[in-house]
């Protein structure tokens, strides 16, 4: 649910659309959204002063998010607060899924006989499973993440081929020469 408060405006109908449409989209870092979006604005002596302000407070996974943004115009201020309020989700979301999928520091190198692979029930094309450009080894576990795959051959900046895998215990397997 999207509650728009206005202080010192008068809402237009298609202020509040505006408003609300842009908050909705939000629901891609956190499911439904359910936020307070306040719209506000303080007077210059001139128009030319006047700063026309949006804030926005929504709450997460029992962590509360907060924004601010003015400029002279406050569909260019909700644009901006939506903008902003985007990062700050998109890198809760991220830190998250670094959690849960184990900390960098968790991968584990092995050798070739101690490897085994189970793959899984996603469908994927077996171009998918190779990366013929370097990358580091952060990158190719988000593909691995990303397209489900049971593991990835890629190649490293020291231009060396090699092989990572997911283990039972979403973790990450490292084979390389």
């Amino acid at each position: 649910m999207i509650r728009v408060k206005t202080h010192h405006v008068d809402i237009t109908p298609s202020l509040k659309e505006y408003a609300t449409s842009k908050a909705q989209k939000l629901d891609k870092f956190v499911g439904e959204v359910d936020c307070d979006l306040e719209l506000d604005i303080h007077d210059g002596h001139s128009d030319a002063n006047s700063r026309q302000i949006a804030k926005i407070t929504l709450t997460t996974d029992g962590k509360t998010f907060h924004a601010e943004e003015a400029s002279q115009d406050m569909y260019a201020s909700i644009d901006l607060l939506i903008d902003k309020i985007s990062k700050q989700l998109r890198r809760h979301r991220d830190k998250q899924k670094d959690h849960h999928r184990g900390s960098k520091g968790n991968l584990s190198t092995t050798t070739s006989s101690e490897t085994t692979t189970k793959p899984t029930a996603s469908s994927f094309n077996e171009s998918d499973l190779y990366i013929p450009k370097p990358i580091e080894l952060e990158q190719a576990e988000e593909i691995l993440i990303e397209k489900e795959l049971p593991f990835l051959v890629f190649r490293n900046f020291k231009e060396k081929i090699a092989i990572i895998y997911k283990k039972d215990d979403e973790e990450f397997g490292l084979i390389e020469p």
